[in-house]
């Protein structure tokens, strides 16, 4: 079962959200050697992804053996992000090609006023 968490997009802004898997006895789960994935859509039925964030694409970046990666919106691609509450899931692919959901929730995108010609 994944864990559910929501957050705020602000438009056009730099935005960096971090995550930390932990084992059940607390210590961090080791992800030398896996990638991360995520797709960021609409709705659950929405062909096209409003965006993609991977550790190939280096959208996410990782500290492997502390259990901790970050997901990276930079501003040029945040400002093209649609104003309404999206929909996202993150996978873990382990070097064996294993994939499990560990994260799924909304990305709620609030609207820029501030715009720069």
């Amino acid at each position: 079962m994944s864990a559910k968490y929501c957050f705020q997009i602000d438009q056009g802004t730099d935005l960096r959200v971090p995550f930390v898997l932990k084992n059940a006895d607390g210590t961090p789960v080791d992800l030398t050697g896996c990638d991360v994935r995520m797709q960021l859509r609409k709705s659950f039925y929405a062909d096209e992804a409003v965006d993609t964030l991977s550790t190939k694409n280096g959208r996410i970046t990782m500290s492997p053996s502390e259990g901790r990666f970050e997901l990276v919106f930079p501003n040029d691609v945040t400002e093209t992000y649609p104003v309404q509450t999206l929909v996202y899931d993150i996978e873990l692919v382990s070097s064996g090609g294993e994939v499990r959901r560990i994260v799924e929730g909304r990305a709620s995108v609030t609207p820029e006023v501030t715009r720069v010609n």
